[in-house]
């Protein structure tokens, strides 16, 4: 375990407490679940930690991570942040900055080291209304960002055409508008109460569907000194998403996921008064 991995470990084994003391479960997903399968803790290169929280249970976990987290750890969401490119919200570490390369122009995005928390919702059985649903969760979460970053952020041309339209409407629309827009339509499928879930936090899809059966239940497994509660068909789960996921990439592509700096001695609000007096900040990369 490195040293960015052990400071994920302690906001996560907060945050397990937060959730123990408070019956809200959660899951490990994506590549923490596998590093508990496969390496009984991070996937060495890894650079993040992800849980899922069921839809029905959000609110009541951010209400009570933001009374029960020590003062060093803080609950970022896109509700305060204008310049806030995901749906979910993290945990992070005041101490400590984690800034992505895309970040850098805006510095009330500037972030600490984090876990990521992910609510999970139902979608539809029918596969037609599940393909309609998709979409319309897929166009409110691009929103998101065209409502949030001006036009020059976007990589893509229907990206920078939807941004350009957005302009004039940006004094009447609040900058978390899409977000609630997107919770509101999660919370109307309380995963305990569907067949199906998906992860649609990502470009939403087939290949993102899953058994709500994987999810309901828990399984504590070991995670580096300590446990980690994962979905009790975690093999079933993990075989659909990520197929052979026992087997090793191959050593080119064992490299951290963010690119940007990490810098553990130095809280990201320096960075931030650093830009305001500067117009930049300056920083060395890390990128593992």
């Amino acid at each position: 375990m490195n040293e960015i991995q052990n400071v994920i470990l302690e906001i996560f084994k907060c945050v397990d407490g937060i959730c123990a003391r408070n019956n809200i479960p959660y899951f490990a997903i994506g590549g923490t679940c596998i590093g508990a399968v496969r390496h009984q803790g991070f996937i060495p290169w890894d650079d993040d930690l992800d849980i899922a929280v069921p839809i029905e249970y959000f609110d009541a976990f951010l209400e009570v991570a933001r009374r029960e987290l020590p003062e060093y750890y803080s609950l970022r969401t896109g509700e305060e942040t204008e310049h806030y490119s995901i749906v979910f919200p993290k945990i992070i570490d005041e101490r400590t900055a984690f800034i992505e390369d895309s970040e850098r122009e805006y510095p009330d995005s500037y972030k600490g080291v984090f876990i990521d928390v992910m609510p999970l919702s139902g979608v539809p059985e029918n596969r037609l209304m599940r393909r309609l649903f998709y979409k319309r969760v897929n166009f409110v979460r691009v929103m998101n960002v065209i409502r949030r970053f001006p036009v020059s952020y976007h990589d893509r041309v229907w990206k920078k055409i939807l941004g350009a339209f957005m302009i004039p409407f940006k004094r009447v629309i609040p900058f978390d508008f899409y977000e609630r827009k997107w919770y509101k339509i999660l919370k109307k499928r309380p995963l305990s109460r569907s067949e199906i879930t998906g992860f649609l936090w990502e470009w939403a899809g087939e290949c993102y569907t899953f058994k709500s059966g994987c999810f309901i239940e828990t399984t504590t497994l070991k995670f580096e000194d300590t446990e980690i509660r994962c979905p009790a068909l975690w093999d079933e789960y993990l075989q659909k998403y990520f197929g052979d996921y026992m087997k090793l990439p191959p050593e080119s592509n064992r490299k951290r996921v963010h690119k940007g700096v990490i810098d553990l001695t130095r809280p990201y609000r320096e960075y931030q008064k650093l830009y305001e007096m500067n117009g930049k900040a300056e920083f060395e990369r890390d990128d593992g």
